[in-house]
């Protein structure tokens, strides 16, 4: 059995101070069409606001973290048509790995 190539790259929050590691597969890598590609990562506060924290992150090639656009509490919405038709939506969602921290 193959085992699937993962890559790791880092992104960072500055809101939170914290630096995130995010696994990414070679599935995930086969829908990739140009570098840098964009990855989004949403996580909760720490702090006492629990405010939702979303960050689009561009990767490059060497999976470095080229740029980063930063969405500080403010909600992201998926419309109901994306909902009603799934099928046009490609959704990927990361594993968590054992031991892996935020």
């Amino acid at each position: 059995m193959e085992m699937t190539k993962v890559r790791q790259a880092f992104i960072p929050c500055k809101q939170c101070g914290r630096v995130f590691r995010i696994n990414i597969s070679d599935e995930i890598l086969q829908d990739v069409e140009k570098y840098p590609f964009p990855l989004i990562l949403m996580h909760l506060a720490k702090d006492e606001t629990k405010e939702f924290h979303t960050v689009i992150a561009y990767i490059d090639q060497n999976f470095q973290c080229r740029h980063v656009e930063y969405l500080i509490g403010k909600r992201v919405f998926i419309t109901p048509y994306i909902l009603y038709n799934p099928s046009l939506m490609m959704l990927r969602c990361n594993k968590v790995v054992a031991g892996d921290k935020d």
